[in-house]
């Protein structure tokens, strides 16, 4: 064995020496070709392939473990850093959590007061609407008296009044529903007072309903009847007669406790215009 690798030894070193040069050509001249070759024994890769696939897979294997497990040297490093913050962070969590829990649960133990609070506001409102626009009964009849009063030496005396509220109107309805002899007068009303009097003649009425006319709490004076009894005195007839006569008139606004805006009485007086169409109607169209 050992001669037979030194043959080929000296065969390799055979064929990098170079040849005899020709005639007039010094060997020296001649500069072999392979003199700076390394020269070494040839390889062979006898592992079948399935061997060297399982070989790179095995590395593979170990690259991707390695990974791995840098991973979760890294993760833990983090973890073991952050830990304290963390920690913290779910500590607060968890008080938010049960304050949270608290504030519900006194929120449905006060809920009844709420209730009971949201009622009273209610209530309060209500009142305070409904004050804002109750009349001055006593003003008005105060007011009928002193129409009453200046009609002469004898006044006209008022034997019974009372008044029917119908409310203020909204928008569209009528403005003065109270019997009145003016049907074009547009003044607002939001009662009727009726009364009944007893006067010393028809002249005397007139009076007492010129005085109602030009009172701006009262409109639309109307007398519905009117009857005259002679006076007796002593058996004896009296040259002056009484007149009893009953009537009503409208009570405006102006007998609210607090009066309406003028806005609020524009609305009223001029209702919005009705949007509605009828689905049936057709429009003519010009082309």
């Amino acid at each position: 064995m050992t001669s037979t690798l030194g043959n080929l030894r000296e065969k390799l070193n055979s064929l990098g020496k170079a040849k005899e040069p020709s005639s007039g050509v010094r060997r020296d001249d001649v500069t072999p070709h392979f003199a700076n070759e390394e020269v070494s024994l040839p390889r062979v890769n006898l592992l079948p392939q399935s061997v060297r696939d399982s070989i790179r897979i095995g590395a593979l294997l170990r690259r991707a473990g390695i990974t791995a497990v840098a991973l979760i040297v890294v993760t833990a490093v983090i973890w073991i850093f952050q830990g304290p913050t963390i920690d913290q962070a779910q500590g607060k969590l968890d008080q938010a959590q049960s304050d949270n829990q608290t504030l519900n649960t006194q929120i449905k133990s006060l809920s009844p007061i709420g209730e009971l609070y949201s009622a009273l506001t209610r209530q309060q409102e209500f009142v305070q609407d409904t004050l804002a626009a109750s009349p001055t009964a006593s003003e008005i009849f105060i007011r009928l008296q002193d129409a009453a009063s200046d009609t002469g030496k004898t006044p006209v005396q008022i034997t019974s009044a009372s008044i029917a509220y119908h409310g203020i109107p909204e928008s569209g309805d009528t403005l003065n529903p109270c019997p009145n002899p003016d049907p074009f007068n547009e003044s607002i009303t939001f009662g009727c007072l009726s009364f009944n009097a007893s006067a010393s003649s028809r002249d005397q009425i007139s009076s007492f309903l010129n005085n109602i006319a030009t009172d701006p709490l009262f409109v639309g004076a109307y007398v519905d009847s009117s009857v005259v009894n002679p006076s007796i005195t002593d058996g004896n007839q009296s040259k002056e007669n009484q007149v009893t006569f009953s009537g009503s008139v409208g009570v405006t606004l102006e007998g609210l406790q607090t009066p309406l805006t003028p806005e609020e009485i524009m609305e009223i007086i001029t209702p919005a215009p009705d949007t509605t169409t009828d689905p049936n109607a057709t429009t003519d169209e010009v082309n």
